[in-house]
């Protein structure tokens, strides 16, 4: 067997697409015998997908035969396959590993420990006896293209306390996004919370062990969302300046793009790309963002709408979109 040691430096969202690969590695190169060292509540993640896990920098190097820095690159303009996502998944595999990118291979996968199913479970029955939803709306890298506005989040958060949910705002990192929680119904642990273990972060596994445990995650495209779609747990996307073909692999979860999402596309196979999306991904157009998930719980939970709720339909390409209760408010797609 061939020891070797990947390098990886990047986020919670990129450690969770690297588990594709990892899982690439154990059927395209079993001869190798793979170690990973992540950033701190990132290595978490990796569970049986590797042989052991570690902190950055603290692998021992010298063991290796071969150690691979990820540089892990977007995968914008030419991807030469249209049967698989063009996300950093795909180009690492064909550029940095030398594997043609099997779709059947192509969801993210986290292996959920008791010890961190136990943690959630200890903050989870300290919260109101509700349905939980979990939430995450400011990230770390491309605020501009990533984030949902506050008012916005803020209309979703009323709706779900409105209908008997405790929210879990996460935001280990000090935003504003913090500003949400209430300590009635709605929450936010802190980096300091003993929920997170003592690593002054969040953590990847526990994480994951909470999203198992919620009813719901809505989230934007960052670390939680890639983490959530490891799970079973009902999970919206939301998106706004950014194209889930490039930056998701492929998954349950329901992803919010705005009408216009398909001027996003970055891809000298475009038209095809497209097509690929349009196939394998769950998805609907929006107008409002807050609107629109919204009208996503509704029909996940097959709550009630009320009477002054407006009409909001979806249809595929070509037909037609409805949004609100008369013909006024109607577009083509």
């Amino acid at each position: 067997m061939k020891k070797v040691l990947l390098s990886f430096r990047h986020g919670l969202g990129d450690a969770a697409q690297l588990t594709i690969v990892l899982k690439h590695l154990s059927k395209y190169r079993a001869d190798w015998l793979v170690d990973v060292e992540a950033l701190v509540g990132k290595h978490t993640i990796f569970g049986n997908l590797c042989n052991k896990a570690f902190i950055k920098g603290s692998a021992p190097r010298p063991e290796y035969e071969k150690i691979m820095e990820i540089r892990w690159m977007e995968s914008f303009l030419y991807i030469p396959y249209t049967n698989v996502p063009p996300t950093k998944v795909t180009k690492s595999l064909r550029d940095e590993f030398r594997i043609d990118p099997d779709p059947k291979l192509f969801n993210y996968e986290i292996q959920i420990t008791e010890e961190s199913r136990q943690a959630a479970r200890s903050y989870i029955e300290k919260l109101p006896k509700s349905r939980i939803a979990v939430a995450h709306f400011q990230g770390n890298t491309g605020a501009k293209a990533k984030n949902v506005e506050e008012n916005a989040m803020q209309k979703i958060c009323n709706f779900l306390t409105e209908h008997g949910f405790t929210i879990v705002i996460l935001d280990w990192d000090r935003r504003k996004a913090s500003r949400l929680a209430n300590g009635n119904n709605i929450f936010c642990p802190s980096e300091q919370n003993p929920l997170w273990g003592g690593t002054g972060t969040g953590d990847g596994n526990i994480l994951a062990a909470l999203i198992e445990q919620a009813d719901l995650f809505i989230g934007i495209d960052s670390g939680p969302l890639h983490v959530a779609a490891a799970t079973k747990t009902p999970t919206i996307g939301l998106w706004t300046q950014h194209h889930p073909l490039h930056y998701f692999d492929l998954s349950n979860v329901k992803h919010l793009i705005p009408m216009d999402a398909a001027k996003l596309i970055q891809s000298k196979k475009k038209s095809e790309h497209e097509d690929y999306f349009h196939e394998n991904y769950k998805y609907h157009y929006y107008a409002d963002i807050a609107d629109a998930t919204i009208d996503e719980i509704i029909s996940s939970f097959e709550m009630p709408v009320a009477k002054n709720q407006p009409e909001f339909q979806i249809c595929k390409r070509g037909q037609w979109w409805q949004i609100g209760a008369n013909s006024e408010n109607i577009a083509i797609i």
